[in-house]
């Protein structure tokens, strides 16, 4: 295919990246032709696990599931405390990450991950749907932010599908999701808007950005199986 030796080139790429733990660091310093030692990004780990799993799907056979599976350790039992977050974080790359490597089958450690994530992101649609338009609201209601928990809710949902471990979260993933695509499509610009170049777009305290409609609109398109 057109674009395999790429896709090739950016997973070696990622194993440079990854250690023997699993963890992923953010950066390479092209002037020093290495990587950046104990710099951690927020989302780059999860990115990279499912990136990885990506080409186990496509790549089967060449050796990309057990570094896939280093990671996905990684995510499920170390990460938070090794780089320092107070609580564990809700990833929503992981999700993904995780149902693209579902049909390798999960290990109990992963199936476990799973879980909780479900539950991170169900309990997070409970409060963006509690707080939304409410005056003094701690939490975001950029598109970016909503639009995280809807593929996180989405992907997870999928894998409910596919893993027995998992499926009695099936349901109630799907009312999370379809609750979450709600806010997203009653918070969208309208075409009824007189800005043209806002319609279709997610704005929070009057400024949006490219993310805002990145994840919106991923949670959409993610959430017409729920729906269906």
């Amino acid at each position: 295919m057109r674009f395999d030796g790429l896709a090739r080139r950016l997973g070696r790429f990622l194993l440079a990246q990854e250690r023997d733990d699993g963890s992923i660091l953010q950066f390479w310093r092209p002037a020093a032709g290495r990587s950046v030692p104990g710099v951690f990004g927020k989302f780059a780990t999860g990115e990279a696990f499912y990136a990885l799993a990506l080409l186990r799907s496509a790549f089967p056979e060449e050796g990309w599931e057990e570094p896939a599976r280093r990671v996905a350790g990684y995510l499920a039992t170390r990460r938070d405390q090794a780089e320092g977050h107070s609580v564990r974080q809700a990833d929503h790359w992981a999700a993904y990450g995780l149902e693209a490597l579902a049909p390798a089958g999960l290990t109990d450690v992963e199936a476990g991950y799973a879980r909780f994530l479900a539950g991170y992101f169900g309990f997070l649609v409970r409060l963006d749907s509690q707080w939304t338009d409410r005056p003094l609201n701690p939490f975001s209601e950029s598109g970016a932010s909503l639009g995280t928990v809807g593929e996180a809710t989405g992907a997870l949902r999928r894998l409910a599908g596919e893993d027995a471990r998992l499926a009695d979260l099936r349901d109630e993933l799907g009312e999370r999701n379809a609750c979450l695509t709600g806010i997203l499509v009653d918070r969208q610009v309208g075409p009824e808007s007189p800005n043209r170049r806002a319609r279709g777009a997610w704005f929070a305290d009057g400024y949006t950005q490219m993310d805002d409609q990145q994840h919106a609109v991923a949670a959409l398109l993610g959430s017409g199986e729920a729906r269906g």
